[in-house]
């Protein structure tokens, strides 16, 4: 069985290859589910958590949703802000 950070990773992993195809939407979706999970299973100091919030930001910019990213990056910065967390490559 693969363990909640694990299947996290595995759903930030997802959104990147969708990015990189150009496939928005569905990542958006993807990115959805992964912030989601991260929030409800590890927190939203997690660094996965981090990682999916990040990149469903990135996302909303890319297809002009700015109003959906701005709250999302505002709570990037804050982490950030804080130290609340390592920084983390996906």
């Amino acid at each position: 069985m693969v363990s909640t950070d694990e299947e996290l990773k595995q759903l930030n992993q997802e959104v990147v290859q969708l990015y990189q195809k150009e496939e928005y939407l569905e990542a958006i979706d993807v990115g959805i589910q992964a912030l989601k999970l991260g929030e409800n299973t590890l927190g939203p100091k997690h660094p996965d958590t981090a990682s999916a919030l990040n990149n469903l930001a990135v996302l909303y910019d890319k297809v002009g949703d700015h109003a959906r990213a701005k709250p999302l990056h505002q709570w990037k910065q804050q982490l950030f802000a804080d130290k609340t967390w390592e920084t983390q490559t996906v």
